[in-house]
């Protein structure tokens, strides 16, 4: 089995994560935290086998894999799962524009993470981006920026070089929205013009920067698997969403 020391941790992490979830309003049972730990932090195919005859495994730490988690996380947790309400219009844009659903579950794991190596971290909503600065920002790439212009704040420093991170989740010429849009035409199950329409929103969320929530929400952060869920699931309401998000520039132009 796993080693008490890791089942022990696990079971802290889970602890953490669900008293930083309370700081803002995300309830999450203790049985699903475990589950999200074993199977979405460390790897495992669920908790039972995390505790069973298994060797010990380590938490993937790139960014991408951290992305990944929190978008994980984001579908775990019952206030934020995919649902109809997020395609809605609500005062002429849809309700995903308006519902954060990144930054809360982000801030949380990122306190998780870091309480975890001090135990008197507590949460802010700051803590994703100190996280991310610490694990993958090196001070010395902003050497080149005036001293007036040089981000100082470590959110001030993820919006300066965000972008550079996100174009490290994938190689030159591996374009994600394509490869998810030949893997979603194999399956034939999308209507072509919705199944385009969302492959131009994939795309845009990255090359046009829009927000993490909207990254989340158009399948940058887990290949694709929530938009597939949302296009099949509601296929009408999810085109009049994409479409304002392509007509808008995310809210960037006004309609």
């Amino acid at each position: 089995m796993a080693s008490e020391k890791l089942i022990t941790r696990s079971k802290r992490q889970a602890n953490f994560l669900i008293s930083a979830l309370e700081e803002v309003d995300l309830p999450l049972k203790r049985t699903k935290a475990l589950e999200y730990i074993a199977r979405h932090l460390y790897g495992y195919p669920n908790w039972n086998v995390l505790t069973g005859n298994s060797q010990d495994l380590e938490i993937p730490a790139t960014y991408k894999d951290l992305m990944r988690q929190i978008t994980y996380l984001v579908n775990s947790i019952p206030k934020l799962e995919p649902c109809l309400e997020h395609l809605q219009f609500v005062n002429g844009e849809p309700s995903i524009m308006i519902e954060n659903r990144f930054a809360g579950a982000a801030s949380a794991l990122a306190t998780m993470f870091l309480k975890d190596n001090d135990m008197n971290v507590h949460y802010d909503h700051f803590n994703f981006y100190k996280l991310v600065v610490n694990r993958y920002i090196d001070d010395s790439v902003f050497n080149h920026y005036p001293d007036e212009m040089r981000p100082t704040s470590d959110y001030d420093k993820f919006r300066y070089y965000g972008f550079m991170l996100d174009c490290k989740l994938y190689e030159k010429g591996q374009w994600p929205w394509e490869i998810w849009y030949q893997k979603m035409k194999e399956k034939g199950q999308i209507d072509n013009d919705l199944l385009s329409l969302a492959r131009s929103a994939y795309r845009e969320c990255v090359q046009h920067g829009w927000d993490e929530n909207l990254k989340v929400f158009c399948g940058l952060y887990d290949d694709g698997e929530e938009l597939e869920k949302m296009l099949l699931e509601w296929p009408h309401e999810s085109h009049q969403a994409l479409t304002y998000l392509m007509d808008t520039d995310a809210g960037c132009i006004n309609g």
